[in-house]
């Protein structure tokens, strides 16, 4: 049975490929479930509650991980934005 630890570097960053898809897709199907279920304007803010909570975590777990210090200006910005799940499936 492969692990995780077994795949190469290119097979690890097709799963990150593969993870931000997965990410991207339950972020819309989220979407559409709970416009599906209320209304498109509940789901608009919704969404951005959602958003804006997201953000902040994933940026302060990048910055962790890289050793990113807060107020690092813009390079400290255009650092972190190259390893958000986004990065992954969209030039940016």
């Amino acid at each position: 049975m492969i692990e995780p630890k077994d795949l190469t570097k290119e097979e690890l960053l097709n799963l990150l490929v593969d993870a931000g898809k997965n990410w991207l897709a339950h972020d819309g199907l989220w979407f559409q479930a709970v416009e599906n279920k209320f209304d498109i304007e509940t789901a608009i803010e919704l969404d951005g509650k959602t958003w804006e909570k997201f953000t902040q975590i994933e940026a302060k777990r990048i910055m962790k991980r890289l050793n990113i210090e807060p107020g690092g200006g813009i390079p400290a910005l255009m650092q972190t934005l190259k390893f958000r799940f986004y990065a992954f499936i969209n030039v940016q």
